[in-house]
């Protein structure tokens, strides 16, 4: 994805100022290849950063693929190397992508480093468990960081919460719509009408759902709803593998599973569905970048009420089941609902995500002008 696909923003930062006094932004986050909606919103934020003009030095924390005792002795020298940075590198700002789990002590760490160096600190939660249920390292971490610094929130559910239960903090909220492949947005609408093809893309996990995704094709299919289920994404665990190997024997050709797909392959996935589905209860769901690439393409969506996603599907394209409520039953509701029209509620999850993005945009700026503010300042308090 290239930036210029993306309206530009109408001022740049400032960069010559910038420059001419020596400040970058040191930007601490993990980076593909390493595929996971963390590294990929990372990424393209790092890149929208430094297309606008942002000074930036980058430290990559994210593991290096090999055996588990390479892969943490990597994470960990990278997390040292950021240390460094925050430690010795000229005085500036850093932006920090905060680790879940026991990760979540490292970047506790980091924030206490970066705040005894008196540096403007930005702190970006892309996960949802430390949020939904208190966590030590959480609130180690906001104690550390101190009451000047930024914490970025995917949404405005994430940033109530994380105050509710932390306390007050200073906080932005930063969708990852702008993250979006715009020419998703070129997908030709669908002219079915019953039965459909439903689709799935993601990490393939019994959490995140594949188990119910195969359980809800079966209940639509049965129902005269449903005639195909295109999965596609990696079997992350063995578990995975049986439900896609079983699927695969119950419904032969009308079951199809890609693999990962990117780019092109992408296109084609969203192309040949009709409906997405994303019934995922991971712990640390948080929007789901791939339900609003669904939404780019004009798939309406179904899927399970956690944290920001509620927000996401407030249309009459989408569907939020609750987290304790079955999901297929729920799909074939919806399905049932669409049947005639399915073609205006595709166009109305467009229309949805066109309105998702013009609110990212305006989030964007507003990060980036308190980034631009922060390499003003000489020193923070």
């Amino acid at each position: 994805m290239a930036s210029s696909d993306f309206n530009r923003l109408p001022q740049r930062v400032g960069a010559e100022g910038v420059t001419a006094n020596c400040r970058r932004l040191i930007f601490v986050a993990p980076f593909p290849p390493q595929v996971h909606g963390q590294s990929v919103s990372t990424a393209y934020l790092y890149r929208q950063l430094t297309d606008d003009g942002v000074p930036i030095r980058k430290v990559d924390i994210n593991r290096r693929d090999g055996n588990p005792v390479l892969m943490t002795a990597s994470r960990l020298l990278r997390h040292l190397d950021a240390a460094r940075r925050l430690l010795f590198d000229a005085p500036g700002p850093a932006y920090i992508s905060v680790n879940a789990n026991v990760g979540m002590w490292i970047t506790a760490a980091l924030a206490l480093i970066g705040r005894l160096r008196g540096r403007g600190l930005l702190f970006h939660h892309h996960t949802y468990s430390h949020i939904d249920h208190e966590k030590p390292a959480a609130r180690a971490l906001i104690r550390f960081a101190g009451p000047a610094a930024q914490h970025i929130l995917i949404c405005a559910t994430m940033s109530n919460e994380l105050e509710r239960r932390y306390g007050r903090i200073q906080h932005l909220e930063l969708s990852n719509v702008t993250a979006v492949d715009p020419a998703l947005r070129q997908n030709p609408l669908t002219d079915r009408t019953s039965p459909v093809t439903l689709g799935h893309l993601s990490n393939l996990t019994v959490e995140k759902g594949i188990k119910r995704v195969v359980d809800a094709f079966r209940a639509a299919k049965q129902a005269g709803l449903a005639d195909k289920l295109i999965v596609a994404g990696s079997c992350v665990d063995l578990e995975a593998e049986q439900v896609v190997e079983a699927a695969r024997a119950e419904f032969g050709e009308d079951f199809d599973h890609r693999g990962r797909v990117g780019g092109e392959a992408k296109h084609r996935f969203f192309s040949d569905i009709d409906v997405f589905l994303f019934p995922s209860l991971y712990s640390n769901e948080t929007e789901g970048i791939v339900l609003l690439e669904a939404l780019a393409a004009g798939k309406p969506a179904i899927a399970y009420g956690l944290c920001c996603i509620n927000a996401i599907l407030d249309d009459p394209s989408g569907r939020v089941v609750p987290p304790d409520a079955p999901f297929s039953p729920a799909v074939v509701d919806f399905l049932r609902s669409m049947q005639g029209r399915l073609p205006q509620v595709a166009a109305g999850a467009q229309s949805r995500f066109d309105s998702l993005l013009t609110q990212g945009q305006q989030e964007r700026q507003r990060v980036l002008s308190v980034i631009t503010a922060m390499l003003a300042k000489p020193r923070a308090n």
